[in-house]
C-alpha cells in the first residue's frame, strides 16, 4: 500500500478548523482502476500510525484516491467532526474508498463523521479494540465493518468491544456487518 501523508507522535492536536482539505483528485483513479479495487498504486490519503493520546478534528477529505485515512499502531485516539466526500462524477466506481480502516489500534473514537464513500465508511480490522463510533452520518457504501479478519492461516487475529451510537445510515448496503476470509 502506498500513502500521501503519514502522521505519528504523542498528544497531536490537528484541528482544519472545518476547511482544511485532503483532496485526493480521486477521479483520475476512478477512471484508470474502472471497477478494479485494489489497483497498485492507489495511495491512502491519510495513515495515522504509531500515535498516541491524539485529537484530530474538524478535517475534510474529498476525492480520495483509495481508502481515505488508516490508523495503525494507535491508542487513545480521537477524532472528531471529519468530513470525508469520495463520489464520482462519471460512471466510473469509487470502489474501495473506505472511509478509514483501523489495525492494531486500541481506544479509537470517531465522533461526528459524515461519509460519502464506496465501501465501508469505518472498518475496524486486525487487533482493533475499544472502537467508539458515535453521532455520525454514513451515505452509499456499506455501512460499518467488522473485519475482514483470517485472512492468513495460522495468524491470530481479533476485534473486540465496537460500539456504534447515533449512528445514521443512508443507502448504505448495510448498517454494519461483518467480514472474514473464510
Amino acid at each position: 500500500m502506498t500513502t500521501a501523508w503519514i502522521l505519528g507522535g504523542h498528544k497531536i492536536t490537528f484541528n482544519g478548523h472545518g476547511t482544511g482539505t485532503f483532496d485526493g483528485n480521486g477521479q483520475v483513479w476512478y477512471d484508470l482502476a474502472n471497477g478494479v479495487g485494489n489497483l497498485p498504486g492507489r495511495p491512502i490519503s491519510l495513515m495515522i500510525t504509531n500515535t498516541t493520546d491524539s485529537h484530530f478534528t474538524n478535517i475534510r477529505f474529498v476525492q480520495s484516491q483509495f481508502w481515505t485515512m488508516a490508523i495503525k499502531n494507535a491508542a487513545d485516539i480521537l477524532l472528531d467532526s471529519i468530513y470525508i466526500n469520495s463520489t464520482s462524477s462519471t460512471s466510473a466506481s469509487t470502489i474501495n474508498t473506505d472511509g478509514v480502516d483501523t489495525f492494531y489500534s486500541d481506544r479509537i473514537t470517531f465522533r461526528n463523521w459524515t461519509v460519502t464513500c464506496g465501501d465501508d465508511s469505518i472498518s475496524t480490522k486486525a487487533n482493533s479494540t475499544n472502537i467508539l463510533i458515535q453521532d455520525s452520518v454514513f451515505y452509499g457504501g456499506r455501512g460499518i465493518a467488522i473485519g475482514s479478519i483470517g485472512q492468513y492461516p495460522g495468524v491470530y487475529e481479533r476485534i473486540e468491544n465496537v460500539t456504534a451510537e447515533r449512528v445514521t445510515c443512508l443507502g448504505t448496503t448495510y448498517a454494519a456487518y461483518v467480514k472474514t476470509w473464510t
